[in-house]
């Protein structure tokens, strides 16, 4: 069976998607900053900030699943912040890239994350697809930049696959849980009208 690699394994989206992927029986093999975590499946160290990673790893790759980069919304975007928040997406895929690009291995596909923010965080009516434009905010470009990083597998000629996802909405995290919290409190309230501007 193929093999797997996944970055940001251990985030909301990352365990869920590990977890179906093994189910399905593939083969899954993560990057982490740390061996510390307990998990069933092989952990492999890497660092992009040090531009170091686990050789073994992204030789033994038939897929990469890149969904790595820090928590948007868990601290308030200063400057330093912002930085680290295109960093973790950007860098860390150019080390992917350079990685695959000396290994020279038969890797299948790339599969990178992106998400909405590319549209930007203005209010509008507008239905947008996949052709429109990258909105000129942090947001926009950060997306734009860490999809420009994905489309650099496309001169080794590994197919690439980018998905730009929405907020996330479960009960095991994320960004429901704060949602809920002055609800539970008792402080809540109709959040909008059902009409408003969320995927």
């Amino acid at each position: 069976m193929s093999t797997v690699l996944v970055t940001g394994a251990t985030g909301l989206i990352g365990t869920r998607l590990c977890k179906k992927l093994e189910e399905r029986g593939y083969d899954v093999a993560i990057l982490s900053r740390s061996r510390k975590r307990k998990l069933e499946t092989p952990v492999y160290l890497w660092d992009w900030k040090k531009n170091e990673i686990d050789e073994e790893a992204v030789s033994k790759a038939d897929y990469i699943i890149h969904l790595a980069g820090a928590n948007m919304a868990n601290k308030r975007w200063s400057n330093r912040r912002k930085q680290l928040l295109h960093d973790s997406r950007v860098k860390s895929a150019q080390l992917l890239f350079k990685e695959v690009k000396k290994r020279s291995n038969d890797l299948k596909a790339y599969i990178s994350a992106s998400a909405i923010g590319y549209y930007g965080t203005v209010t509008t009516d507008k239905i947008f697809t996949e052709t429109d434009p990258p909105a000129d905010d942090f947001l926009g470009k950060t997306c734009h930049e860490g999809e420009k990083s994905a489309d650099s597998f496309k001169e080794l000629g590994i197919r690439i696959v980018v998905i730009r996802t929405g907020i996330a909405l479960t009960r095991k995290g994320g960004a429901l849980s704060k949602m809920m919290a002055p609800i539970k409190l008792g402080l809540g309230a109709a959040i909008g009208t059902g009409r408003q501007y969320i995927p």
